[in-house]
């Protein structure tokens, strides 16, 4: 069994990462994305001599400084490189390489038949072929079919109309508390970024990702080291203050791969669906989640490009009539729609119990008329 990671370890793990000094104190605030950082050493499948932690690191440093590597690439520019690999410590490598992906950039990138007991229910996988670039594959997780940079053309006109429809529907807020409350829908709590705001096959959990700490960071770390910048004239070459990589063929690549509004764009949905208020914390607590409260107004609809669809789909499953009984005996969301059901119901139930008993009365009736009894006494 892996060891437990130190506090040394989680905070060099955070400098390396992002740049991100931490005390001792502030290290609860990272308990659930070293839970699952734990999670992925003990679940590989590698050598057990293997420093796992360390090698993560190494990797990471080096997808930072080339952010346009291949995987093949990637061994070669590893220091030291490994010895000429066997079959079995190829297979190695890249599950280290995967687990590194999954804590990193929070892609679940994984070898086929490796590590399946981590799949849940909607999550998904990806693996990183051997032709393509780690940005190229890291960008095609969020935006499938496009290379590093590209975005599909927005809608703005049909969307905007589409937001705004919704938007005037909800007459309770779109929160988690009112998801498990109203149409019962539970959290699946993910720590992939690609599988936020994703529903299970049965329409009954929405995955929810819990490191909110580990995206401000990645955020954080993004616009400090990602801003555009001049460049020198070849290509392999870093900007002076160490923000932009390009690489082959001119492209200017930042060190961390995110689509940095996919970045934005989850914290704000968190705020979203977590607002500040004495139900939210009851329900963190409930679920042993640690997520910072948000301050000020809560984020609107509008605001969501990258996760506009998946939460106009997370709306109308909320705003959806009572699927069963559970849900219709507590979905008092329309008080007017709520009594109707309820009186109709009633009136439904009355005229059920009424005409049971006219049946019982009717048929006391024929008894009586068709076989009458005599008060006379005898003659």
């Amino acid at each position: 069994m892996a060891s437990r990671l130190s506090n040394i370890n989680k905070k060099d793990i955070l400098k390396m990462f992002f740049e991100k000094e931490v005390q001792d104190d502030a290290l609860d605030d990272y308990s659930g994305y070293f839970e699952f950082f734990q999670e992925q050493i003990a679940h590989a499948k590698i050598n057990k001599k293997t420093d796992m932690c360390q090698q993560i690191q190494d990797i990471v440093k080096v997808m930072q400084q080339y952010p346009d590597t291949t995987l093949p690439q990637l061994v070669a520019r590893l220091n030291p490189p490994p010895s000429t690999p066997s079959t079995h410590d190829a297979v190695d490598f890249r599950v280290i390489v995967d687990c590194a992906l999954r804590v990193w950039v929070g892609v679940n990138s994984r070898r086929p038949a490796f590590d399946d007991t981590l799949i849940k229910d909607g999550w998904g996988s990806f693996r990183w072929d051997d032709e393509s670039s780690l940005c190229d594959f890291v960008w095609r997780v969020f935006y499938p079919g496009k290379k590093f940079g590209e975005r599909p053309d927005p809608e703005r006109e049909e969307t905007s109309s589409e937001t705004s429809t919704v938007q005037s529907k909800l007459t309770h807020p779109l929160t988690a508390v009112n998801l498990e409350r109203y149409p019962k829908i539970g959290i699946l709590w993910t720590p992939y970024l690609h599988g936020h705001l994703r529903f299970s096959s049965s329409y009954k959990e929405l995955q929810v990702v819990e490191q909110k700490q580990w995206l401000q960071d990645a955020k954080s770390f993004l616009e400090k080291r990602g801003k555009q910048c001049r460049l020198g004239p070849g290509a392999g070459q870093w900007s002076q203050d160490g923000s932009m990589y390009k690489g082959e063929g001119g492209r200017e690549l930042p060190p961390y791969p995110v689509p940095p509004e996919v970045l934005e764009e989850a914290l704000l949905s968190l705020d979203y669906l977590f607002p500040n208020n004495n139900q939210t914390e009851t329900f963190l607590k409930r679920h042993a989640k640690k997520l910072s409260i948000p301050e000020g107004e809560r984020p609107r609809l509008k605001r969501f490009v990258y996760y506009h669809d998946r939460l106009i789909e997370v709306a109308q499953e909320f705003l959806n009539p009572p699927r069963n009984w559970s849900t219709i005996w507590s979905d008092n969301r329309n008080p007017i729609q709520f009594l109707i059901f309820w009186f109709g119901l009633l009136v439904v139930l009355l005229t059920l119990v009424l005409g049971i008993v006219a049946s019982v009365l009717a048929g006391l009736q024929y008894g009586v008329a068709r076989y009458p009894t005599s008060d006379a006494g005898p003659q």
